[in-house]
């Protein structure tokens, strides 16, 4: 009998330790939803960014190409186009003549770019995570959004480099 009062006051003891646990744990938790959801919105605006220099490279091989400026508002996010919070400058997309002879396609051509030659498309930005979680020591850090196509020009192109 001496035992079984002795077990009832030991489980009437740890009734709010799952209350005590579950506070203790809420924070982190939260933590590590806002960075998964950050991590989404990352992951997001890095698939923005490729097909926007995709789509940026294939009208620039056809001597269509409107302009940084136009394609970085095919945005999916006003925070993307515009900049916002956790993306401090908006999308910019620029447009260059690589060196068709450089084996990496990194060295800017010095002549007149003509059909045949490469075209680079870059689209740039970069994004902040969490910046309400800015008192953990500076803050945590950004992470840069690039998107990049190469394309071979299909007639000689009427526009400049724009970068």
């Amino acid at each position: 009998m001496h035992q079984r009062i002795h077990s009832r006051s030991v489980r009437r003891d740890e009734r709010g330790v799952v209350a005590v646990e579950f506070a203790l744990m809420l924070p982190l938790i939260l933590v590590f939803l806002f960075l998964i959801i950050d991590f989404g919105r990352v992951f997001n605006y890095l698939n923005d960014a490729n097909q926007i220099a995709a789509n940026g490279a294939r009208l620039a091989a056809v001597n269509n190409y409107p302009g940084g400026a136009a394609l970085a508002s095919q945005g999916d996010t006003v925070e993307l186009r515009d900049g916002g919070s956790q993306v401090p400058s908006k999308l910019k997309v620029c447009v260059r003549f690589p060196d068709p002879a450089s084996p990496n396609n990194d060295a800017l051509s010095n002549a007149s770019p003509k059909a045949g030659d490469p075209v680079k498309v870059k689209a740039t930005a970069t994004f902040k995570l969490a910046p309400a979680f800015g008192f953990l020591g500076g803050g945590l850090p950004t992470i840069p959004i690039h998107g990049e196509a190469t394309m071979r020009l299909e007639r000689t192109p009427s526009f400049a480099a724009d970068c």
